[in-house]
């Protein structure tokens, strides 16, 4: 499992209205960003994460710290059947220049997002979107149990749509605690306070981002007080920062998780008992001590509400359970090896009943073990062929 690396703050939407600049007089904020992306269009590529990060973008619903949905620029949601939705937006909502925010608006950034990007329909099968006064009403092609979280995605970010499609790319008003002054593709942002931010206004009155893509550039620029923050700094990097008073280090368990993939046509790998032997070869402690994280348990995120949910290979209690009678069966050997020398320094030993009993069940143990080894051989056998 993937850890984001940080020094102070990750999601500048919200971490932005928090900081503040060590000199009291100043509220500028020099940030150094891994990836600036090429427009601020939120339905171009995956643009809409910068618009986000800068704490511009707004969706109509949120994550949480525990990546649980809440109400963001909707107020509150209802679902009418299995493929309609409705929600009811926040009144005190309104765009940076003022406009209230308003169902219509939603609909035009959702109808504008399917239009213009095709990852949109990984999300939900939309048929079509109405706005009505305060509230908007989505209807679907096929019932989605992800729709709430997909609304979370920045894809699908409030805007006024009514810009044209330059203005959109380089200067979008949105709902954010910030508004874009000036845009440089894959170079610079600069950004000032919302004055209208419905939600308090934020510390910083001015954020400058440059993208700095290398981590160790990125790193030697907080060493160098040249900026105030970095985002995504590589794990091997951290220790410079740790133990300095100076900086502030801030890691959040991200929703990701690394996966490789098999190729399962292969006349090697097509069996299913090798590709689940190479699984159990990967040491993903030593894995996770180098890059830092956490070791996955399935194919979601613990991070993620539904990410206890154990779906890998996994025998590891069983294992446990051996290591535990390896050790106690290495006292057994202890006493026993004690009295052989004894008897070896020439010290007398006289057998009994319960020595003789004591040596039978040893034997036993042993045997007893090989049989569990070869049931656990067995049982994963058997687990492999009904996948």
């Amino acid at each position: 499992m993937k850890k984001i690396k940080l020094l102070l703050c990750l999601l500048m939407l919200t971490s932005l209205c928090g900081c503040s600049s060590n000199d009291s007089s100043s509220k500028i904020l020099n940030a150094a960003m891994f990836w600036i992306s090429t427009s601020l269009d939120p339905t171009n590529n995956y643009d809409g994460w910068v618009l986000s990060r800068i704490g511009v973008g707004e969706t109509l619903l949120k994550l949480n710290e525990k990546y649980e949905v809440e109400p963001s620029l909707a107020k509150s949601y209802e679902q009418i059947d299995d493929t309609t939705w409705k929600f009811t937006l926040n009144d005190s909502v309104t765009f940076s220049n003022g406009k209230k925010v308003t169902g219509k608006h939603v609909q035009q950034c959702l109808e504008r997002a399917f239009k213009n990007n095709t990852r949109t329909v990984d999300y939900f099968d939309l048929n079509h979107v109405e706005g009505k006064g305060q509230e908007v009403y989505l209807y679907l092609n096929k019932p989605s149990g992800a729709l709430l979280n997909n609304l979370c995605e920045p894809l699908f970010t409030i805007y006024d749509a009514s810009q044209s499609d330059e203005d959109i790319a380089n200067h979008p008003i949105c709902t954010g605690p910030f508004v874009v002054d000036d845009f440089v593709s894959e170079k610079t942002i600069e950004t000032s306070r919302n004055e209208n931010y419905y939600d308090g206004k934020a510390k910083l009155d001015h954020v400058h981002f440059s993208q700095v893509s290398d981590s160790d550039a990125r790193v030697l620029a907080l060493q160098s007080k040249e900026v105030d923050l970095a985002n995504t700094i590589d794990y091997s990097s951290l220790k410079l920062f740790r133990k300095n008073k100076d900086y502030q280090v801030l890691e959040v368990l991200g929703p990701r998780t690394n996966v490789v993939y098999m190729n399962n046509e292969s006349t090697f790998l097509n069996d299913k008992i090798i590709r689940q032997a190479l699984s159990y070869s990967v040491d993903r402690e030593s894995i996770v001590k180098l890059i830092g994280g956490k070791v996955a348990q399935g194919l979601y995120s613990s991070a993620l509400p539904y990410g206890h949910v154990f779906n890998g290979y996994t025998f590891d209690l069983a294992k446990a359970k051996i290591k535990e009678g390896d050790q106690e069966f290495v006292k057994g050997h202890e006493a026993h090896a004690g009295l052989i020398q004894k008897e070896a320094n020439g010290e007398k030993v006289v057998p009994n009943i319960l020595l003789m009993h004591a040596e039978d069940q040893l034997m036993s143990a042993e045997t007893i073990k090989m049989m569990a080894l070869e049931i656990i051989k067995l049982n994963q056998r058997l687990y492999s062929l009904e996948k």
